[in-house]
């Protein structure tokens, strides 16, 4: 007993130094409406990384030759940093919130209005698994996803809490992003 209080402990440190200095330089919190951030986007489209260099992140969309750009903020925490929030339990290894796609994957974009990446997304097993690669790990945004479908509660996210909005609310949240539905997904593609 006494050594679970002292773990949890050690993880409300970790939280607070690595954390909170964070959260208080940037104290916005960023709720995403994942239906309607879909319904208003300009682009939806899968497309291939190809390099990232001077703030510009390089890709094409598939089936075209042509290479295009737009504006990327990369954060990345240090390895030791992970692997440690890793080990301490405050982020799980399949954590994607504020991950950029590697050169050479293939993945889904969603672009905005204004010519910025709002999402990406993974297709697997005919599911898109949307994340925010602006977040940063621990709630930075916050999906606030409707209880219908095309959209899949993610495996972390479904805890006590989001038990209770499953069946009592319209919608869930979760701070990772969610699933959708390829076929779906695949209808609302626009260039």
């Amino acid at each position: 007993m006494l050594e679970s209080i002292t773990r949890m402990t050690q993880k409300l440190i970790l939280i607070l130094i690595f954390v909170f200095p964070f959260i208080m330089a940037n104290a916005k919190v960023r709720s995403i409406d994942i239906k309607s951030t879909l319904d208003s986007a300009k682009v939806i489209q899968m497309v291939t990384i190809f390099e990232y260099a001077d703030s510009l992140m390089y890709y094409g969309y598939i089936g075209s030759s042509d290479t295009l750009s737009i504006n990327c903020k990369v954060r990345t925490l240090t390895e030791t940093f992970r692997i440690d929030f890793i080990k301490n339990g405050i982020m799980r290894e399949t954590d994607l919130a504020g991950k950029w796609p590697k050169i050479g994957d293939t993945t889904l974009i969603v672009i905005n209005e204004n010519d910025e990446v709002e999402l990406f997304a993974n297709l697997k097993n005919s599911l898109y698994r949307f994340w925010d690669p602006k977040s940063m790990p621990f709630a930075y945004s916050v999906f606030l996803v409707k209880n219908e479908r095309p959209f899949v509660q993610l495996e972390k996210c479904q805890d006590e809490l989001n038990k209770f909005d499953r069946y009592y609310s319209d919608y869930w949240t979760c701070t990772d992003g969610c699933y959708a539905i390829e076929y779906d997904i695949d209808r609302k593609m626009k260039k």
